[in-house]
């Protein structure tokens, strides 16, 4: 008995807003040409090195502002056909057969590749993996915006500050019916880097860090989210379709949660923490992500949130930008089956483009 024949998808791939000298998109757009110069300072700003070099001595690019998919996918299933899309420079390649899957995933880094790849989707008229016009729509004001009024959801205030100063920020706060405390994040960056929290008003200095910012500033109300046990939890529920997946819980002793800020001791919280999510917590909060992915319009996203003991939620962030395949701990570990379940729930989605919200019929 054959094989079943390997779906064939058309990856598109963005090429970041700033730090353009580095590379540009060959003529065929499936290939990246090193460009000699420097990086501007918006990759200085990330904090990550854009050019490196792997373990054979090639030199890769990093695609900062990507889902991160394409490097999961079960090779014996798909068939990945990729192409490169970099602001201002014309995609002169054939689309072979398939549907297309869009890993450009943050609109504040890859707004130039996003738009050409909005034009395109629309141009060759064939279904869409997380729409590129839907990405678009992600930036962390404009989802407060979007998710506003869902009930059982609470999303907090936040505004773009664009060339921010000290009296510019303060300004915006004001005008914008802010409340402190406030957080302070450079624009296009995640991970808690350059995060920053005003308790007052003469908090906020304007800093060698925000004063040169030139892509902007978000400003946040922060919401405590302490539980009564005195510690802070941060949830990543992963929305694929209509279903949602727990891909993990940090629970620390601070409100600036991430992995390495895990508080010891707790990992048998955070396994029984995926066990109460299947058994009890997912039928409960499926009425109010399902909205959320309604409203998003995306086939696959990540929401970062506290969800407290009455299925109230937080969100922190929601976009297709985030770490949810890669398992950077070594295996046997607590997140191995819950990464599969979602790589599983993933790939059958990507193997039926009629469900996608991107479909065109």
């Amino acid at each position: 008995m054959s094989a079943p024949a390997r779906i064939p998808l058309n990856v598109l791939f963005g090429i970041q807003d700033f730090g353009p000298n580095l590379v540009r998109v060959a003529p065929d757009g499936r290939n990246l040409v090193r460009v000699n110069g420097n990086a501007d300072q918006g990759s200085a700003l990330l904090g990550r090195r854009l050019l490196r070099v792997d373990g054979n001595g090639v030199e890769r690019f990093s695609m900062l502002g990507s889902a991160n998919i394409v490097p999961f996918l079960s090779p014996g299933r798909f068939t990945l056909d990729r192409f490169y899309l970099q602001k201002s420079v014309g995609l002169r390649a054939n689309i072979g057969p398939g549907a297309i899957l869009n890993q450009i995933a943050d609109p504040d880094v890859c707004s130039g590749a996003l738009e050409m790849a909005a034009q395109l989707v629309s141009k060759i008229g064939r279904p869409c993996f997380n729409p590129p016009a839907a990405v678009a729509r992600t930036s962390r004001d404009e989802v407060a915006r979007t998710l506003d009024g869902i009930a059982g959801l609470k999303v907090p205030k936040t505004i773009r500050v664009q060339d921010p100063t000290t009296a510019r920020i303060r300004a915006a706060i004001e005008q914008g019916g802010l409340e402190y405390p406030v957080l302070l994040r450079a624009i296009g960056t995640h991970g808690g880097v350059s995060l920053i929290k005003a308790d007052r008003p003469d908090q906020i200095e304007e800093g060698p860090q925000r004063g040169k910012l030139h892509r902007g500033l978000y400003v946040t109300e922060f919401q405590d989210f302490m539980a009564s046990d005195g510690r802070y939890r941060k949830f990543r529920v992963v929305v694929i379709g209509h279903d949602i997946f727990l891909r993990h819980c940090v629970i620390g002793d601070n409100w600036l949660l991430n992995a390495s800020r895990r508080a010891s001791g707790t990992e048998q919280s955070e396994r029984d923490m995926f066990a109460a999510f299947d058994r009890e917590w997912a039928a409960r909060l499926q009425p109010v992500f399902r909205e959320i992915g309604s409203r998003l319009d995306l086939d696959y996203f990540g929401v970062d949130c506290n969800i407290d003991d009455e299925g109230r939620v937080l969100v922190f962030e929601a976009n297709a930008c985030m770490n949810i395949l890669k398992n950077t701990s070594s295996s046997p570990n607590m997140w191995d089956a819950p990464i599969a379940r979602i790589k599983d729930a993933l790939e059958e989605r990507l193997a039926s483009p009629s469900t996608w919200c991107g479909s065109v019929g």
